[in-house]
C-alpha cells in the first residue's frame, strides 16, 4: 500500500489485535451452545461457568494467543521492540490464564455446593479459596519471571527472604486453610448444620465455610462471621448428632409446693385408682405412699406410653434437691420429632398435662407471692374479724 516501515507494522498489529479480538468473542458466543450440546454437561455447570464468566476470560487468553502468533511475524525485523512486545504479550496470557482457571473453580465450586447441598461434607468453598490463592501466588512468580527473564527457581529462592512477612500476612488465610483441612477430615461441621459458637454470640445454622472465615445464619436472621480456625482452637457444639439420633431431649423441671407433699389416705388412693391414674403395683408396696410418689409414677408411665416420646431413649421422671423454692421434679425424655416447632408442641402438651393433673393428686405448683398476694394478705390482716 506504499506505507513507511513502521506505519505498516503499526497497521499489521493493529490488523491482528482486532482480527484476534473478533475471533474471540465468536468463541465466547459460540462456546457455550456447542458445549452444551458436544459434553451433554447438566444445566447447573453452564449456567455457572456463563454467571462465572469463565468463557469471557478463555476468549481474553485467545485474544493474546492470537496477537502474539500474529504480530510477532510482522516484528522480525525490529528486534528489540518484538522482544518487548513479547514480554508484555507473555505477562498479559500469564495473567488472563490465571483468571481463567480461578473462574473455572469459582463455578465449579458454586455448581458442586447446589448439587451436594445439605449432604456437603467438605468446605468446597475454603478448598477452592485455597487453590486460588496457591495458584495466584505462582502466577506471581511466573509473572516476575517473565518480566525480569530470571529463572524461577532463583527467583523463588530470592523471595524466601521475605517468607516470614508472607507467612504475617497471609497469617489468617493460613490458619483458615489448616482449619479447613481440620473441620473436613473429622467431619466438624458442613453447610447447613445447627452450631453454636458462645465465644462468639453465634447460635445458627452454617451458610458458608470460606477460607478464612465461617458464616452462620443465627435464628434471627443475623450473620456472624467467624474466624475459620476459631472453630478448632475455641470449640463449638455442633447439633447435628442429635438430628441424626432422631431424638431431641427434653429435661425441664416443675416445681411443687413441699407443703402438699403428704400420705395417701385411702380416700385418695380410691380416687387416683378410679380416674386411672394410679399404678397398680403402687399399692400393694409395703410402705406408705405419698401422693408425689403417686404422681411421679403415674408422669413417668404416662410418658413411656406417649407416641410422641422416643421410646428407644431414657425416659424418666427424678426429683432434683430442693433449694427453697419447692421440689423441683424434672422430667427427662426425648421427642421423636426433632423439628423446632414439634419439639417446644410436645414440651408444651407435657406441661399442660402436668399443671391439670396436679390437683387430683392433692398438689400444687410452688410460685412465689406476688404484690397482689402481698395485698390481699395485707388486707385481710387490717379487716376486724366478725363478733356474734
Amino acid at each position: 500500500m506504499g506505507w513507511s516501515e513502521p506505519w505498516a507494522a503499526a497497521g499489521a498489529i493493529l490488523v491482528a489485535l482486532v482480527a484476534a479480538t473478533l475471533l474471540a468473542e465468536a468463541f465466547r458466543l459460540v462456546a457455550p451452545p456447542v458445549l452444551s450440546k458436544l459434553v451433554r454437561t447438566k444445566e447447573g455447570w453452564l449456567a455457572a461457568f456463563q454467571r462465572r464468566r469463565v468463557f469471557r476470560a478463555l476468549a481474553w487468553v485467545l485474544v493474546l494467543l492470537g496477537a502474539e502468533s500474529l504480530v510477532t511475524p510482522v516484528l522480525k525485523k525490529w528486534p528489540k521492540t518484538l522482544a518487548r512486545v513479547e514480554t508484555a504479550l507473555d505477562a498479559a496470557l500469564v495473567i488472563a490464564v490465571t483468571f481463567a482457571i480461578v473462574k473455572a473453580i469459582s463455578a465449579s465450586v458454586d455448581t458442586l455446593e447446589v448439587q451436594e447441598g445439605k449432604e456437603q461434607r467438605l468446605p468446597l468453598r475454603s478448598l477452592g479459596q485455597a487453590l486460588q490463592l496457591a495458584l495466584w501466588t505462582y502466577a506471581s512468580v511466573i509473572f516476575l519471571s517473565v518480566l525480569t527473564h530470571r529463572d524461577v527457581t532463583t527467583l523463588v529462592t530470592g523471595l524466601t527472604a521475605l517468607g516470614a512477612v508472607l507467612v504475617y500476612v497471609f497469617r489468617d488465610p493460613i490458619l483458615g486453610w489448616t482449619a479447613g483441612i481440620q473441620i473436613a477430615a473429622n467431619d466438624l461441621a458442613r453447610v447447613g448444620d445447627w452450631i453454636t459458637v458462645p465465644e462468639h454470640g453465634a447460635d445458627g445454622t452454617v451458610h458458608e465455610i470460606a477460607l478464612t472465615a465461617i458464616k452462620v445464619r443465627n435464628w434471627d436472621n443475623t450473620i456472624s462471621n467467624i474466624p475459620t480456625y476459631s472453630l478448632v482452637s475455641e470449640g463449638f457444639c455442633n447439633w447435628r448428632g442429635m438430628y441424626e439420633s432422631g431424638g431431641r431431649r427434653i429435661k425441664r423441671s416443675v416445681a411443687i409446693d413441699a407443703n402438699r407433699v403428704r400420705f395417701c389416705d385411702q380416700a385418695l388412693l380410691e380416687r387416683l385408682k378410679a380416674k386411672g391414674l394410679l399404678r397398680a403395683e403402687l399399692p400393694s408396696s409395703d410402705s406408705k405412699l405419698t401422693n408425689l410418689t403417686c404422681f411421679r409414677s403415674w408422669l413417668e408411665a404416662w410418658l413411656k406410653e406417649h407416641p410422641e416420646v422416643h421410646e428407644g431413649m431414657t425416659t424418666m421422671v427424678r426429683e432434683l434437691a430442693p433449694e427453697g423454692r419447692g421440689i423441683p421434679v424434672e422430667i427427662y425424655a426425648f421427642s421423636k420429632d426433632t423439628g423446632w416447632v414439634a419439639y417446644e408442641h410436645l414440651q408444651a402438651d407435657i406441661y399442660d398435662r402436668v399443671l391439670s393433673v396436679l390437683a387430683e393428686f392433692d398438689l400444687r405448683v410452688f410460685q412465689e407471692p406476688t404484690g397482689d398476694d402481698l395485698r390481699e394478705l395485707a388486707h385481710e390482716q387490717s379487716t376486724p374479724a366478725a363478733t356474734d
